[in-house]
């Protein structure tokens, strides 16, 4: 039940008059800021937590319940596409009737809010991600929890800006609150998660929004392991030794080894972005009711996993059928995959391991095989989950693939005489950075995500190494991000400063003069008789057809006064400019600026479409600076 309006007005006045107050007592305004981040922090905590638990209790229902159901039949091979379908069907109904925001993998809808939408993202967001990831990731579909949390948290942190009618620069500091502390609370990864709002989502470092922040994620972290009473790593790094010598360790001579590594997790990490988005191009393609996309995708993703299931042979812990037996763990290459993850991290997964435990099998050494069916089959069914509409994050896949990639590395590189005691398992550690770096274009929270997901230090010299050139051979070929490729498919661009301004207004926002519209045949004495009656300085040239042919600039005008004995044999067709640009009513003003950047008009023609048959005025550049300055006094407010 919906407070009153009066009520509501009331309570949000008496929050703001309690912030002004706790800011007098502190000293400063940007105190307020940091009250507001430690209250996104423990929100956005507690969302954590019940996210994690739905995600744990969907999977257990679907891979525990209702698994032990088709074994006890002995449908549970065959039958195993019907769980992520099901999962899909409920994912496709949210999505279309509730919040279509939840679509995909979350983290670009966070970065077109703030962009274009001044920071507002519906709070029923943050409802329907949570379910509808939980339902994909927990009923078998390829996803992880980075994307959800985060679309969480910065709804989490919209919603309180918006409730509290804060200024624009402050909405994008509380978004960046709420993802910092989604990913310190779900990854229990506080550095990493600031530095993530930092590089990824704000684009800038200020003092300003680097406190609230931090304190967000501090908060968030702390809070979370109050609740869960302990602060482990996710993917603990085996303690063991080999030969006395530590697990991990980083020479010289392995230089070259990680730096190569770097460049195949750079070409891998943009073969599955590409392979991402021509996914999402198929099944928008495809002629079935858009509700039903998910599901198409899940019984593929099903497909996928039977092969994998048949190729792999048992080789792989959860990937045979007989292991789920008291496992409510999915498949390898389904769900987050986060058991694979923690496999290839032991040097056990890389040579055979006899076990007399009753009633398992031993299991088998990895093969570079093995491993690259993983790979393919995990890009494969990531691309099939989100691509059709389903809902999660890439951050656990990005993980998977490049465990896979890297274990796979290091086994070749044994196999070189000069690197036969390599570990695959530190090559599968380096890779997941690189990947993920080269994937999301940030390699400082790439770097220190692992740091916190392993909590050893003894790689960050090659994860250093290996992400970096891998961002250089990823940018090299795809400048864009797996996130920002699908705001420039949406026509988006993301800059940072005065410009991020700009891209809340478009045309259709700035007062525009009527255009003064000539044709190529008149006389140059009848444009200056116009140009005594007319407002605007330039004149439009327009043909027999409507469509704009060229611009006559009044400056033009006033220096063939000068000459004004040929004026009287002249016509327009010998004083227009054809070489200059249009702008459309869609069009944001930074691209606008764009256009004026190098060319001598004071003015541009306003056209209904990039054809240019439809004059609708004449755009100033005083006109889009004045707007402008009007926006930078309305968000410092």
């Amino acid at each position: 039940m919906s407070q009153p309006a009066g009520q509501s007005d009331r309570l949000r006045r008496g929050t703001r008059l309690v912030l002004r107050r706790i800011g007098r007592f502190w000293g400063r305004r940007d105190r307020q800021l940091n009250a507001l981040a430690f209250g996104v922090g423990l929100v956005t905590a507690l969302g954590a937590l019940g996210f994690s638990w739905l995600v744990d209790t969907v999977t257990g229902f679907y891979f525990g319940d209702v698994r032990g159901q088709l074994e006890a039949v002995d449908l549970q091979f065959w039958l195993l596409p019907m769980l992520p379908m099901t999962g899909a069907l409920l994912v496709g109904l949210i999505t279309y009737y509730f919040a279509p925001e939840a679509e995909g993998h979350g983290v670009p809808e966070v970065m077109h809010a703030m962009a274009r939408q001044g920071g507002r993202i519906r709070p029923r967001v943050a409802g329907a991600k949570a379910v509808a990831s939980a339902l994909t990731i927990g009923s078998g579909g390829a996803a992880g929890t980075e994307g959800p949390i985060i679309q969480i948290g910065a709804a989490i942190g919209s919603g309180i800006g918006q409730w509290l009618r804060v200024s624009l620069g402050d909405m994008r500091i509380l978004i960046g609150c709420g993802a910092a502390a989604g990913i310190a609370s779900i990854f229990n990864a506080p550095i990493a998660g600031v530095l993530f709002a930092v590089e990824v989502l704000l684009r800038d470092v200020s003092l300003r929004s680097f406190v609230p922040i931090i304190v967000s994620a501090v908060m968030s972290s702390t809070l979370t392991q109050a609740f869960k009473g302990h602060s482990e790593a996710i993917f603990p790094a085996p303690a063991m030794l080999i030969g006395g010598d530590p697990l991990y360790q980083f020479t010289v001579s392995e230089f070259g080894n990680y730096l190569l590594l770097g460049v195949v997790c750079g070409l891998v990490a943009v073969t599955f972005v590409r392979l991402l988005y021509a996914s999402e191009d198929l099944f928008k393609k495809l002629p079935v009711h858009r509700i039903l996309r998910p599901v198409v995708g899940a019984a593929m993703l099903g497909g996928v996993v039977l092969l994998t299931l048949s190729l792999t042979n048992g080789k792989v812990p959860f990937a045979d059928v007989p292991t789920f037996e008291g496992h409510p763990d999915p498949p390898a290459v389904m769900g987050n995959g986060y058991p694979i993850i923690e496999r290839s991290l032991e040097p056990q997964a890389y040579a055979r391991i006899e076990t007399d435990l009753p009633g398992t099998n031993p299991q088998v050494a990895w093969s570079v095989r093995v491993l690259l069916i993983l790979l393919v089959a995990k890009v494969l069914v990531t691309c099939m989950t989100l691509g059709s509409g389903g809902s999660g994050g890439v951050f656990a896949p990005s993980l998977f693939i490049g465990a896979t990639t890297g274990g796979a590395f290091g086994l070749l590189v044994r196999e070189i005489p000069y690197f036969e005691n390599a570990n695959p398992g530190a090559y599968a550690l380096v890779g997941m950075a690189a990947v993920v770096a080269a994937s999301i274009h940030a390699p400082l929270t790439a770097t220190l995500m692992l740091f916190e997901l392993t909590r050893d230090y003894k790689v960050i010299v090659p994860i250093m190494l290996a992400a970096v050139s891998a961002l250089a051979v990823a940018e090299w070929i795809e400048p864009a991000s797996i996130y920002t490729l699908k705001l420039l498919r949406r026509g988006v661009r993301l800059v940072s400063g005065d410009a991020r301004l700009l891209q809340r207004l478009r045309v259709s926002d700035v007062p525009h003069l009527p255009a003064p519209v000539v044709r190529p045949e008149d006389s140059v004495d009848s444009l200056l008789r116009l140009m005594r009656t007319s407002t605007a300085n330039d004149f439009v040239v327009v043909n027999a057809e409507g469509r704009v042919v060229g611009l006559v600039l009044g400056d033009d005008l006033r220096t063939m006064l000068l000459e004004h004995e040929a004026m009287p044999l002249l016509t327009v067709s010998d004083v227009l400019r054809e070489d200059f640009p249009l702008v459309r009513p869609d069009e944001t003003l930074d691209i606008v600026l764009e256009k004026f950047a190098g060319q001598p008009m004071q003015s541009l023609p306003i056209v209904g479409d990039e054809h240019g048959d439809q004059v609708l005025g004449l755009l100033t550049r005083s006109a889009v600076m004045n707007r402008y300055n009007k926006l930078v006094a309305e968000s410092a407010q």
